[in-house]
């Protein structure tokens, strides 16, 4: 633009230098002209400013983590004129920071263009799309007005579901098998352990749970799922690199999902376990059926990593405490350190378990977790694939 108004200026010069050598009508009419152009060229710009007419999908959509967001936005010029010059702005969020997009684009008269913004979903997580401002230029460039919108779109991108099973070996069970085996239970093992409330039958306490604890821990019948397959996922941050927790948690979740889909598709029920920080404690979603797995897929979009306490030794110990009798346990984490051996020979000490490390392994971690006769151990880097997944799955189950 400052390129055309130092041409509009010299032009201008060069206008009234031609009036001042040469005195006449002609001299005068071009020296008018050059001055009113500017206004009426502005003039103009507003109304078409005015006429600009923009929609925006503001639909919210959920999508899997990698796959491409197409958001979509019409602008209809209802002006006799053309705009010449007009580009839009997008707000596009990012893990790191939120960056600009922008459409440069000309609209004929009456004309209506659509218009498509792509972002791609490289992390989960719950993200904002915005249209923010729209300018254009008067037809002497000159000029620049601005118009603002305020449309916003929500992103849900959820962890990218591998499915580890072949058609022909899935075992899936239907909804009426799922009630029938759960009434099964109505009345039978405990399976989950929870601080005494006034009230509790005192028979259900679990007391070798209690001598380890500062209050008294009981039993309590909820739906007695945790004898077929638990899945606990680390979400504790490791790094202080915003991006490489971001893609080591994304990990975990993944292999997590994936590993309750491979159960599930076996036939077994699953609970799908992580600390949240928002509510201050482990949180079970229980997994019977596909609906169930989708919903805990759109809830692990959500799931926030966090840093310092609780550990994941408290957690996990409390967690693998309460089902010493299940073999299907599964505990996933980026967690390549020291602690990672020590963790796993407290866990097996008292319940055998699986474990899948979502990184590079150190030579001594992985020796000293192989060393573990009651773990059985898989790793892989946090660049996950379907193959990876499946190989990682056929180790532990």
């Amino acid at each position: 633009m400052t390129a055309y108004r130092i041409a509009y200026a010299a032009f201008f010069a060069a206008a009234l230098a031609f009036s001042q050598i040469y005195a006449g009508h002609l001299s005068s009419v071009t020296l008018i002209t050059v001055l009113v152009l500017p206004f009426v060229s502005l003039f103009i710009a507003a109304i078409e400013r005015f006429a600009l007419k923009l929609v925006f999908d503001c639909a919210s959509v959920t999508v899997e983590r990698g796959t491409e967001v197409r958001v979509q936005l019409t602008v209809k010029n209802r002006f006799i004129f053309p705009c010449s010059s007009l580009f839009i702005t997008a707000t596009m969020p990012d893990i790191e920071d939120k960056r600009e997009a922008k459409l440069i684009f000309s609209l004929g008269i009456l004309q209506t263009k659509q218009l498509n913004f792509l972002y791609p979903s490289n992390f989960r997580g719950e993200f904002e799309i915005s249209v923010n401002n729209a300018y254009m230029y008067d037809i002497l460039k000159l000029f620049k007005l601005k118009k603002s919108f305020n449309y916003k779109k929500s992103v849900l991108v959820v962890p990218k579901i591998y499915n580890t099973v072949k058609g022909g070996d899935c075992n899936l069970t239907t909804e009426q098998e799922t009630v029938v085996q759960t009434s099964d239970f109505s009345g039978g093992e405990r399976s989950f352990v929870r601080k005494y409330n006034n009230g509790d039958d005192i028979r259900k306490i679990h007391w070798k749970l209690s001598s380890k604890q500062e209050d008294y821990m009981v039993w309590t019948d909820v739906k007695n799922r945790f004898q077929n397959a638990v899945v606990f996922c680390d979400v504790c941050e490791y790094s202080d690199n915003k991006v490489e927790n971001a893609k080591g948690i994304d990990a975990v979740l993944e292999i997590g999902l994936a590993a309750c889909l491979y159960n599930i598709k076996q036939g077994r029920d699953c609970v799908f376990a992580y600390y949240s920080k928002k509510y201050e404690q482990t949180r079970c979603i229980f997994i019977t059926s596909m609906e169930e797995f989708y919903t805990a897929a759109v809830t692990a979009a959500s799931i926030k990593s966090y840093t310092g306490e609780p550990s994941l030794e408290l957690e996990a110990k409390k967690l693998f405490n309460q089902n010493e009798n299940s073999p299907a346990t599964l505990l996933i984490t980026c967690d390549n350190s020291e602690n990672l051996v020590w963790l796993s020979k407290e866990i097996s000490a008292y319940s055998e378990f699986s474990l899948i490390l979502a990184g590079k392994a150190e030579a001594t971690v992985e020796n000293g977790i192989h060393a573990l006769k009651k773990v059985r151990f898989a790793s892989a880097d946090c660049n996950v694939t379907q193959e990876k997944i499946s190989e990682m799955l056929s180790q532990v189950y």
